[in-house]
C-alpha cells in the first residue's frame, strides 16, 4: 500500500500529448464541463506502509510467544525502519492546474484522458446500428474533484410502460453510464440503467447484462463498445420484464422488513425515506404496507427517488442505488411459506 503524503515530486509530465488534439476538441464541445487537466509527476520516494505492517506482524507473533524481551527489541527495531522506500517509475496523476493529487500509478499505468472517454462515447453513437435509438441526450458529472467522471447517455425515444398499459403509464427511458477515473478508483466502464419519465428517477440495473469493462489501456476499442451497447439494450427490454413483475408482486410486512434490513441505510435515512410519497402511487410506504398493497416497483422506486432528489453526493448516490437494486433482485428477503 502506498501513502502518497509524503514524497518528492520531480518534473511536471503533462502525457499524452500526441491526443492533445482529442481533448481540445471535445472541450471545445462541452465547454461547460469542469474538465481537470490531467498531467502526471515522477515520484522518487514513497512511504512505505508494508514495512510498518510487515513489523507489526512480527510483533503481534512474538506476544503469542509471551517474550517481552524480544518485543521490545522488534519495537526498537521498527522506530528506525526506514519507511521511505525507492518508487522508480511511479508517478502521480494531478490537475496540473489545481495541484490536486489524485493517485500514485505503477510503471504499467497508462492513463485514458476523460475526454478521450466522451470522444469514444461519440464514435459509438454515430455508428449505423445506433441509429434505430434516436437522438441520445448526454450528460457529464465530475466527481472527487476530478478523479472521476460519468458521463450518462440516455435515449428519450426508447420507452417502455412499466404498467404495461394498466391504468397510469409509467415510462422508462434505457441510460447508459460510461465511467472513467484518474484517481483509480475505477476501471473505465460502461454499464446500463434507466431513467423514470414520472418523477426523473435514475434507476440502477441489479445484474448489469453487457458490462465492458476495460483496463486502462492507450486505446479504446469502438467495435466492443459498439457492440456491448447493442446487446444490453436488447438486454434492457428483458430487465424491464423484471420490473412489470415488480408491480405487480405485492410485500408481505415481513418481507418489507427484511429488505430494510439489508438496505444500507440508517434508521435516520429510513425515516426519511418513509416520509416521502412515491410519485406514481402518491402513498407513502407505511401507509402501503399497512393497508396490503405495497408493490416492490413502489417500494423500489420510492427508494431511488430519495436518491435521486435528496443525497446530494453523486458518489453516495451511485453506491447506495447499485446496492439497493442488488438488495431488490437477491431475493433473499423472500418470506417463505
Amino acid at each position: 500500500m502506498i501513502d502518497i503524503t509524503k514524497m518528492t515530486l520531480e518534473h511536471a509530465d503533462n502525457v499524452h500529448a500526441g491526443n492533445m488534439e482529442t481533448v481540445n476538441r471535445i472541450r471545445g464541445i462541452y465547454p461547460d464541463v469542469d474538465w481537470p487537466n490531467f498531467g502526471q509527476k515522477d515520484v522518487l520516494y514513497m512511504k512505505s506502509r508494508y514495512r510498518t505492517e510487515q513489523a507489526m506482524s512480527f510483533i503481534d507473533m512474538v506476544k503469542k510467544a509471551e517474550d517481552k524481551d524480544a518485543v521490545r527489541l522488534v519495537k526498537a527495531y521498527m522506530e528506525n525502519l526506514p519507511h521511505m522506500v525507492t518508487a522508480e517509475g511511479h508517478k502521480v496523476n494531478l490537475d496540473t492546474t489545481t495541484d490536486t493529487v489524485f493517485a500514485t500509478a505503477s510503471p504499467l499505468y497508462t492513463p485514458i484522458f476523460h475526454e478521450e472517454v466522451m470522444d469514444a462515447v461519440h464514435r459509438v453513437l454515430e455508428r449505423e446500428e445506433m441509429a434505430s435509438f434516436g437522438a441520445p441526450e448526454i450528460n457529464t458529472t465530475m466527481l472527487s474533484d476530478g478523479g472521476k467522471c460519468v458521463i450518462k447517455v440516455r435515449f428519450p425515444e426508447v420507452e417502455y410502460d412499466i404498467r404495461n398499459g394498466k391504468g397510469k403509464p409509467d415510462m422508462v427511458n434505457p441510460e447508459i453510464h460510461f465511467k472513467n477515473s484518474y484517481d483509480l478508483g475505477w476501471k473505465f466502464s460502461m454499464s446500463f440503467g434507466a431513467y423514470r419519465l414520472i418523477c426523473t428517477n435514475g434507476l440502477t440495473i441489479g445484474k448489469e447484462f453487457t458490462r465492458y469493462v476495460k483496463r486502462h489501456m492507450p486505446n479504446l476499442s469502438i467495435e466492443l463498445m459498439a457492440g456491448s451497447l447493442v446487446k444490453g439494450m436488447q438486454a434492457f427490454a428483458q430487465e424491464t420484464v423484471v420490473w412489470k413483475k415488480w408491480t405487480e408482486r405485492t410485500l408481505k410486512t415481513v418481507e418489507y422488513d427484511n429488505i430494510w434490513d439489508a438496505l444500507p441505510f440508517s434508521d435516520k435515512r429510513r425515516e426519511a425515506i418513509e416520509g416521502i410519497a412515491e410519485e406514481h402511487s402518491r402513498k407513502l410506504l407505511p401507509e402501503s404496507i399497512a393497508n396490503g398493497s405495497l408493490s416492490m416497483w413502489q417500494f423500489y422506486n420510492t427508494v431511488e427517488q430519495y436518491l435521486t432528489h435528496n443525497v446530494e453526493s453523486e458518489m453516495v448516490r451511485i453506491d447506495a442505488s447499485q446496492k439497493t437494486a442488488d438488495v431488490f433482485h437477491s431475493k433473499t428477503w423472500e418470506a417463505r411459506d
